[in-house]
């Protein structure tokens, strides 16, 4: 656990970044979501390459599991959405 505070921080900049709303319609690509976040596309990318190595699923993590991660990054879970895929939209908001 002496890296959680990584988790936090790639939660904390999904979130920042509304990543989920964009996501929401459909898969998009690194520079997609770059340019509708304002952010530069490579460390958009590895930002998603981290967030898919740490599994932000709903198949692996309850509702209370992303409340508490969330929660320990500044954000308040406000909805869930479980998708077909393997990752879940996400929805918080700073507390």
């Amino acid at each position: 656990m002496i890296t959680a505070f990584r988790v936090s921080d790639l939660v904390s900049t999904a979130a920042e970044f509304r990543l989920a709303d964009h996501l929401a319609d459909g898969p998009k690509t690194s520079a997609e979501l770059a340019r509708l976040c304002g952010a530069d596309a490579d460390t958009l990318h590895r930002v998603m390459r981290a967030l898919a190595r740490i599994e932000l699923d709903a198949n692996g993590r309850t509702g209370a599991e992303f409340a508490s991660l969330l929660d320990s990054a500044g954000f308040r879970l406000t909805r869930m959405v479980p998708t077909r895929v393997a990752q879940s939209v996400i929805e918080a908001v700073p507390r």
